[in-house]
């Protein structure tokens, strides 16, 4: 691999040099290629080997509590969904109820004596338990493009549907790169004016706007 110039962040670095020879039997060759004429790559240059050897103190460590009450709520879904599927054949919410303590004791053996970790869980188990044993889920399936009714499960980065908003369901993660769903914005340009339209700046006799107004 070649880097052409620094990246700007020591992790965009890392991320992206570490792609090559992530195998004993194939080791990979990372060549940085840095301009002489930006002051950031002329002093990395400098101090490449010492900065090298330090990379990983540049980076802010992620800072993850795995058995919060936030994080449980994001993470657990997926996690019961995935093991409570695995143990009946059958698309239906309410058949694979029968082991939903078998897979709640797998967490709890991973907890051991922590106690505040257990009554988060115990927390958030108990909401999903209600949602997945609610009467209006009664009919439910896993997956809605099954086919045969509405799903449990809902992608936690879209936005849910009207005609789901305050039903039962369980917001499952697609990616661990981005939990949370985004939110649209668009912006318009406002007209005192009653059409709608905005008022474009004046131009001067080159056709270039005045200073100061801007599109």
């Amino acid at each position: 691999m070649t880097v052409i110039g620094q990246p700007k962040s020591s992790s965009q670095y890392i991320q992206a040099s570490g792609r090559v020879g992530r195998s004993s039997g194939s080791p990979g060759l990372v060549v940085s290629v840095l301009k002489p004429t930006n002051p950031r790559d002329l002093s990395h240059y400098e101090g490449f080997r010492f900065w090298h050897d330090r990379l990983y103190a540049s980076v802010e460590s992620a800072s993850v509590t795995p058995f919060t009450t936030r994080a449980l709520e994001r993470s657990l879904p997926s996690f019961m969904a995935i093991l409570l599927r695995a143990r009946t054949p059958s698309v239906k919410v309410k058949e694979a109820l029968p082991a939903w303590n078998e897979v709640s004791q797998i967490i709890f053996n991973r907890l051991g004596q922590d106690q505040v970790s257990k009554s988060n869980v115990i927390l958030v188990l108990d909401e999903l338990l209600r949602l997945a044993t609610a009467p209006a889920a009664s009919q439910y399936v896993w997956d809605s493009y099954v086919g045969e009714g509405s799903g449990l499960m809902f992608s936690a980065e879209n936005a849910v549907p009207v005609d789901r908003q305050g039903t039962p369901m369980w917001f499952v993660l697609n990616s661990m790169r981005s939990v949370d769903p985004d939110s649209m914005l668009q912006f318009t340009l406002s007209s005192s004016q009653g059409n709608g339209a905005a008022n474009p700046p004046d131009a001067d006799e080159d056709g270039l706007a005045d200073e100061g107004e801007a599109f």
